[in-house]
């Protein structure tokens, strides 16, 4: 969620399999609208195909 946040901010250049990272000033509804968000911006590097 925070690199969809900072989507401005930067270019993908790959996917990065096995990181994560948490948010915890983030509600439930902010997690899953940013992932939402995410997985569509990152959906040309077929992550979940890894």
């Amino acid at each position: 969620m925070q690199m969809e946040a900072l989507a401005g901010c930067f270019a993908p250049l790959t996917a990065g399999p096995g990181t994560t990272a948490a948010c915890h000033a983030a509600s439930d509804i902010e997690l899953a609208c940013g992932l939402t968000a995410a997985r569509a911006r990152f959906a040309r590097f077929r992550c979940e195909e890894r």
